[in-house]
C-alpha cells in the first residue's frame, strides 16, 4: 500500500442532462402508462445511470491515485502495457465508485466542519464547547483522508499488480514529487533535498526564461540543470518521455474510455 497526502478535491457525479432526463421520464411512463413493474424498472435504470461514472470521473480517480501517461512513459511502460493496467484500474474504479465517492463526501464534510470550527476558534468566538467539538472534527478529518487515500490505494495496487516494489516505488515517487514540485518529469524520478529541488525549480525557470526572451542566465543555474540532466535515471526518463508518451497517451485515454 501507498501512502500520501490526500487532495480534497469535491467530485462530483458527472452525468449528461439527457441521460437523466432519459431516466426521469421512464419512471413517470412506467408510474402512468405501464405500471408499477415498469415503474420499479425505470427507477432501477435511473439508480443505474446516477450510479455508474462518467469517464470524466474514471479519468480523475486514475490520476488522483498517482497514474498518468507521463509517469508511465517515465517509467519505461510501453503503449500496450499501459492499457492493460489502465483497463484494470478502470474495472476497479467501476467496482468501488460508491465507496471513491461516499469516501470523497466524508473527506469533504469533514474538511468543512475542522474549517468552520477553526474560524470559530481563530475569530475569538468559539464557545467551549466548540473548542471540543474542532478536537473530534480533527480526528474525523484524519479518518476520512485515510479512508480516501485507503480507496486511492486500491486502484493503484490494481494497475500495478505483479510490479516489482521497486517499480512501484519509481511510480510513487514521481507522482509525489511532480505533484509537490511541479517540475518536467523526468526530474520528478528521483528524489532530492529541498534546497535541491529549490534550486532546480530556480534553474528550470531560468531556462524557460532564457528560451522564450533570449535573456542570459545565471551561470549556476545553468551548471545546475546540465548536473540534474547528467543523472543517468533523469536521462533515461528523458527519452522514454520523448519515444513513447504520445502513443502511451493515447492508450492511457482509450483505456480509460474502455475502448
Amino acid at each position: 500500500m501507498r501512502t500520501g497526502a490526500t487532495t480534497t478535491i469535491t467530485i462530483s457525479a458527472v452525468l449528461g442532462a439527457g441521460a437523466l432526463g432519459v431516466a426521469v421520464r421512464a419512471v413517470s411512463m412506467g408510474t402512468t402508462g405501464v405500471g408499477s413493474t415498469a415503474a420499479a424498472a425505470a427507477r432501477v435504470h435511473a439508480t443505474t445511470l446516477l450510479a455508474s461514472p462518467s469517464t470524466g470521473e474514471i479519468d480523475q480517480w486514475i490520476r488522483r491515485a498517482g497514474l498518468t501517461p507521463e509517469i508511465f512513459s517515465a517509467c519505461g511502460f510501453s503503449a500496450s502495457q499501459t492499457s492493460t493496467r489502465i483497463g484494470d484500474a478502470r474495472a476497479e474504479v467501476i467496482d468501488r465508485h460508491t465507496q471513491l465517492t461516499t469516501a470523497q463526501q466524508s473527506l469533504d464534510t469533514a474538511v468543512g466542519n475542522v474549517e468552520r470550527l477553526r474560524r470559530l476558534v481563530a475569530s475569538g468566538t468559539a464557545t467551549e464547547g466548540d473548542k471540543t467539538s474542532l478536537a473530534a472534527a480533527e480526528t474525523a478529518l484524519t479518518t476520512a483522508q485515510n479512508a480516501l487515500q485507503a480507496e486511492l490505494d486500491r486502484i493503484f495496487d490494481a494497475a500495478t499488480s505483479g510490479l516489482s516494489t521497486m517499480m512501484k516505488n519509481n511510480m510513487t515517487r514521481s507522482h509525489a514529487n511532480t505533484s509537490h514540485w511541479g517540475l518536467p518529469h523526468q526530474y520528478c524520478v528521483i528524489d532530492r533535498t529541498d534546497n535541491e529541488w529549490a534550486d532546480l525549480r530556480e534553474a528550470v525557470a531560468g531556462k524557460r526564461i532564457k528560451d522564450r526572451t533570449g535573456r542570459t542566465q545565471d551561470q549556476a543555474l545553468i551548471d545546475a540543470l546540465a548536473t540534474a540532466d547528467a543523472h543517468s535515471d533523469v536521462s533515461t526518463a528523458k527519452s522514454n518521455l520523448d519515444s513513447t508518451l504520445s502513443e502511451v497517451t493515447i492508450a492511457f485515454n482509450n483505456a480509460v474510455a474502455g475502448l
